[in-house]
C-alpha cells in the first residue's frame, strides 16, 4: 500500500542540535489570485445604458386573470387585499406570466387602471393604511418616480425606527 503524498515542500526536523532536512520535494499548487473587491454596480450603469432586460408588456389573457384573481385574499382589517401566491425574498408578490416573474402589484394596477409608464414606479402608501409589501389594493398604490419611491422608503424606514426606540424605552 502506498502511503499518501505528505510532504508538499521541504520540512525541516530538529534532531539534537541539527536541523535537517527530510520528505521529498513536489511541486507545489500555484496560489490562487484574488481580485480586489471594487464598488459592485450593474454593467447597464456603468455603460450608461438602459437595464438589460426591459420591463414586459403585461398584456393579459382571460386565463391569465382568472389565474391572478385566484390568488387574492379578501381585503384584511387595514383594507389591504393581499397575495396568497409566491413571494419575492423582499415580500413583494410574484406572478408568473410568459415565463416571466412579474410583481402582483403591477399585474393589479395594470387590471384596474393601464399601463404603467417605464419612467414611474408603484409606491405602496403608508399614508393610505398599506402596511404589507403584499398588498396588490390599487387604492393603496400611487405611480411616482424612482427617487421619490427611496425618499418615501427611506422616511418610513426612519420613523418604524424611532417608533422601536420609543416602545423599547416605554416597557422598561
Amino acid at each position: 500500500m502506498t502511503e499518501p503524498k505528505k510532504a508538499i515542500r521541504k520540512r525541516r526536523r530538529r534532531v539534537g542540535d541539527d536541523a535537517r532536512t527530510t520528505g521529498v520535494i513536489e511541486p507545489q499548487k500555484p496560489k490562487r489570485r484574488r481580485r480586489l473587491a471594487g464598488p459592485i454596480v450593474p454593467a447597464w450603469k456603468v455603460a450608461g445604458g438602459e437595464p438589460a432586460l426591459p420591463r414586459i408588456q403585461l398584456t393579459l389573457t382571460d386565463q391569465d386573470i382568472s389565474r391572478f384573481l385566484e390568488k387574492i385574499d379578501p381585503p384584511n382589517v387595514d383594507g389591504c387585499t393581499l397575495w396568497n401566491a409566491s413571494k419575492f425574498a423582499g415580500g413583494y408578490g410574484q406572478f408568473k406570466l410568459k415565463g416571466r416573474s412579474v410583481l402582483a402589484h403591477r399585474v393589479a394596477w395594470t387590471l384596474q387602471r393601464g399601463t404603467i409608464p417605464d419612467d414611474l414606479v408603484l409606491d405602496h402608501v403608508y399614508l393610505r393604511g398599506c402596511r404589507s409589501k403584499a398588498c396588490v389594493n390599487t387604492a393603496h398604490l400611487e405611480l411616482v418616480t424612482h427617487e421619490e419611491n427611496a425618499r418615501r422608503r427611506d422616511a418610513a424606514e426612519r420613523w418604524r425606527a424611532s417608533v422601536w426606540v420609543s416602545t423599547e424605552l416605554d416597557e422598561g
